[in-house]
């Protein structure tokens, strides 16, 4: 049985109100379509659908959050702890406030699930190419915002140029 990441309890309306607007997170939330890419991974990942045991998480959130663990290039044990600090992080993944943020194990076992299947590196490539496709570029960081640029295609023969958002 999954957890239900699109109930939006009180805590989560007034945290609303607290989220800067226009962050990285945000952006990349608009410029990508999950669709195609929950569709994978739902074909791959079946945890949680069985009636009984241990809620688990919704594979788009546990992408999301690799997502964030990759670009902020932290461990899966800071990637726990800046989920369970950062209301951004938190509201990227599709958490609520309510809801248990996954652990390590979890996290691992679900990046090992998409690697045995072989989907890992094609969800990547897709991010990408929606990227690349969209003209944004992405710069990881360490600790700071990664910065997502637009490349600006030049008028003949002049170079591209980047405009930071």
């Amino acid at each position: 049985m999954k957890q239900d990441s699109s109930q939006i309890g009180f805590a989560d309306l007034v945290a609303e109100k607290r989220l800067k607007k226009h962050t990285f997170s945000e952006r990349i939330d608009q410029i990508i379509d999950w669709a195609p890419i929950k569709e994978t991974i739902d074909a791959c990942y079946d945890k949680g659908t069985k009636i009984r045991g241990r809620r688990s998480f919704d594979g788009l959130v546990l992408f999301k959050l690799e997502l964030l663990r990759l670009w902020y290039r932290l461990s899966d044990t800071m990637l726990e702890t800046q989920v369970n600090d950062k209301l951004s992080f938190t509201h990227f993944a599709g958490l609520s406030l309510q809801q248990h943020v996954p652990d390590t194990t979890t996290l691992r076992r679900f990046r090992h699930a998409l690697t045995k299947a072989g989907v890992y590196d094609t969800l990547m490539e897709e991010i990408n190419h929606q990227l690349e496709h969209k003209h944004f570029h992405l710069r990881r960081g360490s600790f700071k915002e990664p910065v997502l640029t637009v490349r600006k295609h030049a008028r003949k023969n002049t170079t591209s140029q980047k405009e930071s958002l």
